[in-house]
């Protein structure tokens, strides 16, 4: 509760038997050059952003640069599940036709769950009426679903543990499911207009790689992406203590 209102933050909070040898140095020389922070050593950048506590790591460091996340938090994963047909299925009709599941630092699986979506999304044939040629158009617009992605990974409440991103693709819909409630004073009613970062290190970091952008901005472009496309308004829900974007084709 006090993580939801704010008092306290999951992401400031030091991981018991971490050391700085956990850290990927690929990805904070990554995040270095990116930074223009060639001068700083690997200890200068994690204390700056107090990811480093009297040589334990926070859980935003062991989020964000640590070689094996979820060595110490075993939540933090994004599984993705294909279901042939719009429902999903159980026991002997079980109909789950791919599955993967994503597990290194974020910035490794916002790279690599994108490059993975972008070849089990169709793509469809057009007739051009301008120039009389025929073009292709993806079934969704990729920023859609890789800011419903990026949205979750960032806003996502760490805390919960035995919970993990979602993301399901049905034949007519996408569902991104992301642990945990709207963060603080955001609600259904106000996302495309209210501000708020339940991890504002982690929500720091992934705009200074050039992923995040402000919330309710990236949620607006969301729904105007899809408008472009002539497809279905994205819906927001919060069941059974997630929230749950669903990104819906004419079908």
């Amino acid at each position: 509760m006090e993580y939801d209102r704010g008092q306290r933050y999951f992401e400031d909070e030091v991981v018991e038997d971490t050391s700085i040898e956990d850290i990927d140095l690929e990805l904070v020389e990554s995040y270095r050059k990116n930074m223009d922070l060639t001068n700083s050593t690997l200890e200068d950048i994690l204390k700056s952003r107090n990811f480093i506590k009297k040589g334990l790591l926070t859980n935003a460091c062991v989020l964000l640069f640590s070689k094996e996340p979820t060595k110490y938090l075993p939540q933090a994963r994004l599984k993705f599940i294909r279901y042939d047909g719009v429902k999903a299925n159980v026991g002997t009709e079980i109909n789950i036709i791919k599955e993967k599941t994503f597990d290194k630092a974020i910035p490794k699986i916002i790279i690599e769950v994108k490059e993975f979506i972008k070849t089990q999304l169709r793509e469809f044939q057009y007739l051009d009426g301008e120039d009389g040629t025929f073009k292709s158009m993806p079934e969704y617009p990729e920023f859609a679903w890789f800011e419903g992605i990026v949205n979750a990974l960032t806003h996502r409440n760490y805390s919960i543990r035995g919970e993990y991103i979602r993301f399901i693709m049905f034949d007519d819909r996408i569902e991104i499911h992301s642990p945990g409630k709207l963060p603080n004073i955001v609600t259904i009613e106000n996302i495309l207009t209210q501000r708020y970062s339940r991890n504002p290190r982690i929500a720091r970091i992934l705009s200074e790689f050039g992923w995040v952008k402000e919330m309710n901005e990236g949620v607006k472009r969301i729904y105007s992406e899809m408008e472009k496309f002539f497809l279905k308004k994205p819906v927001y829900s919060e069941p059974s203590n997630n929230v749950l974007l669903v990104l819906e084709i004419i079908y």
